[in-house]
This record gives C-alpha cells, structure tokens and sequence, in this order.
C-alpha cells in the first residue's frame, strides 16, 4: 500500500480540494480497504479499486452534507398541501 498512497491521496485532493480533507478522505479509504481486503479480488489493481472506494466514500460524505445542512427540503409551510379527503358538508348540501 505505500506504493500506492501518494496517488491515492492525489486523487482524493483532487476530488476534495481541500488538504486536510484530502487527509481524511485517504486515511478513510485506507481503512475501509483494511476492513474489506477480503472482497479484493488478486490480479485486479489495487490502485483503481482503492480510487473507486475513495470516489464512492466521498459521494456519501457529500450526500450526508446536503442532508445535514438540509439542502434540497422545503419547511412544511411553505408547502401547499392539497387536501384529498371529500367534504362532508358537501354530501349533506347535496342531499
């Protein structure tokens, strides 16, 4: 793995942009790399399996953020909320 951690904390600057999450996304895909060696398949690059496993890491945390910050939602009153249920008093007038 020493061979490959320099490209791979390249790659992970370059998908972050920013130095000290480029360090944290490494160390993370190292990790999972560690945890899930055995899903390796020998004769497959090493280095390419660890950049998709760094891509796919990094796509979450960017999902998880826009959820934290709350990105994409709406507050419920500024919804308009269309009401399905029949009237009731309709069915009484129209008797």
């Amino acid at each position: 793995m020493n061979v490959v951690f320099p490209r791979l904390w390249r790659y992970c600057m370059s998908l972050t942009g920013q130095r000290d999450w480029a360090d944290d996304l490494a160390q993370v895909t190292c990790l999972r790399a560690i945890e899930q060696a055995s899903k390796f398949q020998p004769g497959t690059h090493l280095d390419r399996w660890m950049f998709r496993m760094a891509q796919r890491v990094w796509l979450n945390e960017l999902r998880s953020r826009k959820v934290r910050m709350g990105a994409g939602q709406v507050p419920v009153e500024d919804v308009d909320l269309i009401d399905t249920k029949p009237d009731l008093r309709d069915e009484y007038f129209c008797a």
